[in-house]
């Protein structure tokens, strides 16, 4: 498969996603506090190369890629106390504060990767094979009774996406830059520059 076509499979999976997290969403009324963001504030959060795919081609497009290979490097910040590169680790599309003074949002929505798709409204698996509602916090303490219906409702064989699915239909389109996990910085980092890297010798042909 080229890449430019696993970019597209990639966009599929979003899609499938995006249409079952809505059903979800619809059906048990959870959904994220407005300008929350505290997800995307977690400095350890690690994805892959292949989610972040459509979002690469798509600064590759705009051409942004180096606008944001900047981005990226310029988190490394310099630490005089005792002279070592530190970085915050938080992603470089997420954006904590807006001129209105709400917080929290990404930057890019529509190209935000697989990890960010998942998180809040889909379920992990016990070892028994019942399914637990992967979710964070601010929703339930936020939606408490929301958020206990839909974990009685799940108990009860409701609909609800699986992680474990989606991560198999990556690893159907690229095992390799599907399966190992990079800090989100790095996973972009590496796409942009696969992306980047592709389409410019592509274009010379």
């Amino acid at each position: 498969m080229e890449l430019g076509e696993k970019i597209q499979a990639v966009k599929a999976v979003f899609d499938i996603l995006d249409t079952e997290i809505a059903l979800f969403q619809e059906n048990t009324k959870l959904g994220c506090k407005s300008g929350c963001g505290e997800c995307c504030k977690k400095p350890t959060i690690e994805a892959t190369i292949l989610e972040f795919l459509p979002l690469a081609f798509y600064l590759h497009k705009e051409n942004l890629v180096e606008v944001f290979l900047d981005k990226i490097k310029n988190k490394n910040v310099l630490d005089n106390t005792n002279n070592e590169v530190i970085n915050d680790g938080i992603c470089v599309l997420f954006a904590p504060f807006l001129p209105n003074g709400k917080t929290g949002y990404c930057t890019i929505y529509e190209h935000r990767g697989l990890i960010c798709r998942l998180f809040g409204f889909s379920a992990t698996t016990d070892k028994n094979g019942q399914k637990l509602l992967a979710t964070c916090r601010i929703i339930k303490e936020n939606y408490t009774e929301d958020y206990e219906k839909a974990v009685e409702s799940i108990k009860n064989g409701a609909f609800i996406p699986l992680i474990r699915d989606f991560y198999y239909k990556m690893y159907a389109i690229d095992l390799n830059l599907g399966e190992g996990r990079l800090p989100i910085n790095e996973a972009i980092k590496r796409a942009l520059e696969l992306v980047d890297t592709y389409f410019y010798y592509a274009n010379q042909e």
